[in-house]
């Protein structure tokens, strides 16, 4: 019996070898964000699902995990920054986070901010997940660019 090398950190390796065969997708953001709606590096690690113009594609009916997470970097101004991250699904918002940083009147150089989403979502075939932020100049892709990350896995099939 061969061995069996350890993946622990391995993402593809662990997506390898999970229990959900038919689809999933790990992406990390792509360095040049220059609009709300986020895309994604192509080469991330895609099964069971297209990757079109920023949106990932569902090509297997069911309940669906979908995991984002963004970190952001922001030189504070004199004013308050809100930063937001929403997850859409057909163009529809359907899971929302805000937080306000860089309050007025306190002098802070760089507020570095976790925004993470999490939705457990039925979907049909051709159904389109994507993500937005209102303020993309903050999402930080230098520091942790690893940490920027749209996933989702296939839970339960429904064909």
């Amino acid at each position: 019996m061969g061995a069996r090398r350890n993946c622990s950190e391995d993402i593809s390796c662990i997506l390898e070898r999970a229990p959900f065969k038919k689809s999933w997708a790990y992406l990390q953001v792509s360095k040049h964000i220059n609009k709300t709606k986020l895309s994604w590096n192509k080469d991330g690690i895609i099964h069971g699902v297209r990757y079109q113009d920023g949106n990932l594609v569902i090509q297997f009916p069911g309940w669906y995990f979908i995991i984002c997470q963004l970190q952001f970097l922001v030189k504070c101004p004199e004013h308050s920054v809100d930063l937001k991250l929403e997850l859409l699904i057909n163009k529809d918002v359907k899971k929302q986070t805000l937080v306000t940083v860089c309050e007025s009147g306190v002098q802070t150089k760089n507020i570095y901010q976790n925004l993470s989403q999490f939705l457990l979502e039925h979907l049909q075939v051709n159904t389109t997940i994507s993500v937005e932020v209102d303020k993309f100049q903050y999402v930080d892709t230098n520091t942790f660019p690893l940490e920027n990350v749209l996933s989702i896995f296939l839970y339960s099939s429904s064909d």
